[in-house]
């Protein structure tokens, strides 16, 4: 699983960052079975019910569990945001 193999990645290399607050939101439209949850690593499910309404205009798919991160997540102001999908593969040496 793509997912899995990105989420081990980004432990790995966010662990090593120790003066860093790291934290990893995996969003997903459903809930992704056997992902080891911790207070750094966790996912966010978007609700079915949820609607976005991006600049006036309604966004499906991707744009809706990205949209859904932004609104609902608690990045701050000067937070890094990395958007990868499942497709996405994040190695080591990036």
């Amino acid at each position: 699983m793509v997912i899995q193999k990105s989420k081990e990645t980004f432990r790995l290399l966010c662990s090593k960052c120790t003066d860093v607050n790291w934290v990893v939101q995996i969003v997903t439209d459903n809930f992704i079975e056997n992902i080891e949850e911790t207070n750094r690593l966790y996912q966010v499910v978007v609700p079915h019910s949820y609607v976005s309404n991006y600049k006036g205009e309604s966004v499906k798919y991707k744009a809706r569990a990205l949209q859904y991160a932004i609104e609902f997540g608690n990045a701050l102001q000067d937070d890094w945001i990395v958007h990868l999908d499942e497709e996405t593969n994040i190695e080591t040496e990036a």
